[in-house]
């Protein structure tokens, strides 16, 4: 499953589907958006493997596309054989701006797919891992040069467990040995760990500037990726109301992992609505790398709800063209991640912002999740459990008990 729901995550309060309000436009006022006929084009971008296996390794754009295709039929309600949809998956290994360039040529070199993307009235454009980076910056050149107009198009990419802020900080020796192989394509990732590195400012400012034009983003975490933390597949720094935000998590782990899970789901909730969460998805990152376990890094792209939400986003959100992204510098270099001893004090600033409590009507998630806290009895051999319920234990201190009480007299008056 995908959380939060997209129901849950926007800006506007609860939405109706794209399914949902596909059936309005029918019986009302029949929009040209859902014109059975109207031309979408998807671009689907592969992540990032070692040199060694990179000729051993199946290349998966094309499933990306699949997948996006199927989602798109299946909340527009088109059959099998309708819609105006064309598929093009873009391979190739190489540091991410040689990819960029490469793509754009091989994209240019196509008069068909020119002309596809040029027509379309619908854009998606789906990566994963180093792929994301890749897709951001590929997009931003097609809309230079011409190929792609946002004044005159819908576009959303669909980014999956993207290596935007770096890997997980615990593989820092792997880039020495990187250096050794010679593999420059996985010593890049370690620059993403750093906003002042050149590829981060490339890929930074690329963001910034599809954003304003009208572009909307979905980031993808995937709850137990083993090379991407949470905050860097979120990329956690950018802020834009066009940005939404969610993790993929097995519906079993879900309920095995219920207080976990939920919480990351409500701190997501609170990025999507624009509000703080008070840094605890930073913080939170290293603890939960192999917690929610499942299929791992590559899992969510094979998850069908994944690209439906992209689908949603794309058609049901509000537009924002012309605003301005906020971004905090950063640097997850082993030397410089942040402390996990900071997790309590950032609880304590979530518990007592009564603005976003009160405005997001949290009430009812935090009571059940201070419930499904103290119940909460990690196994002694679980040291990443054991160390989140210390971190996290002003959660379960009966004394912020009065802050719930004070908040659900004044959510009622409001």
């Amino acid at each position: 499953m995908i959380l939060p729901s997209i129901e849950d995550t926007s800006t506007a309060g609860p939405i109706k589907t794209a399914t949902q309000f596909f059936h309005l436009n029918q019986l009302t006022t029949g929009l040209d958006l859902f014109d059975k006929k109207q031309p979408i084009v998807i671009i689907g971008i592969h992540g990032w493997q070692p040199k060694l296996i990179q000729p051993f390794v199946k290349l998966d754009s094309k499933n990306f596309c699949v997948k996006m295709a199927e989602a798109i039929r299946r909340k527009l309600n088109l059959g099998p054989n309708e819609g105006d949809i064309t598929s093009i998956a873009l391979d190739g290994y190489g540091l991410v701006l040689k990819r960029r360039d490469t793509f754009l040529k091989q994209i240019q070199g196509n008069q068909m797919n020119s002309d596809k993307i040029k027509k379309a009235k619908t854009l998606f454009v789906v990566g994963h891992s180093q792929g994301v980076p890749v897709s951001v910056l590929l997009l931003q050149q097609l809309i230079e040069v011409g190929l792609v107009d946002p004044d005159q198009q819908k576009i959303c990419a669909c980014l999956m467990a993207g290596i935007s802020q770096g890997p997980i900080s615990r593989f820092d020796p792997a880039k020495k040995l990187a250096e050794i192989l010679d593999d420059d394509q996985s010593e890049e990732l370690f620059d993403f760990q750093k906003s002042s590195s050149l590829i981060s400012r490339e890929y930074r400012n690329a963001t910034i500037k599809i954003l304003k034009r009208g572009v909307k983003i979905i980031y993808f975490a995937s709850g137990n990726d083993d090379k991407v933390p949470l905050h860097s597949a979120l990329y956690s720094s950018m802020d834009h109301p066009s940005i939404e935000r969610g993790i993929y998590v097995a519906d079993s782990i879900y309920e095995e992992k219920k207080f976990v899970a939920d919480l990351v789901r409500i701190l997501i909730r609170l990025r999507n609505n624009n509000h703080s969460d008070h840094g605890l998805l930073v913080l939170l990152s290293d603890s939960l790398i192999g917690y929610l376990k499942d299929h791992g890094h590559a899992g969510l792209t094979v998850e069908p709800e994944a690209y439906e939400h992209a689908v949603d986003h794309l058609y049901m959100s509000k537009e924002y063209k012309g605003v301005d992204a906020k971004f905090i510098d950063f640097d997850y270099t082993l030397l410089a991640k942040p402390r996990q001893t900071y997790i309590p004090w950032a609880m304590r600033g979530l518990l007592t912002d009564e603005k976003t409590i009160i405005t997001e009507k949290l009430i009812p998630d935090f009571n059940s999740l201070r419930q499904n806290f103290k119940t909460w009895s990690p196994s002694p051999f679980d040291s990443v459990a054991m160390e989140l319920k210390c971190n996290l234990q002003p959660f379960g201190d009966d004394t912020e008990e009065q802050y719930f009480e004070v908040y659900q007299n004044l959510s009622t008056k409001l």
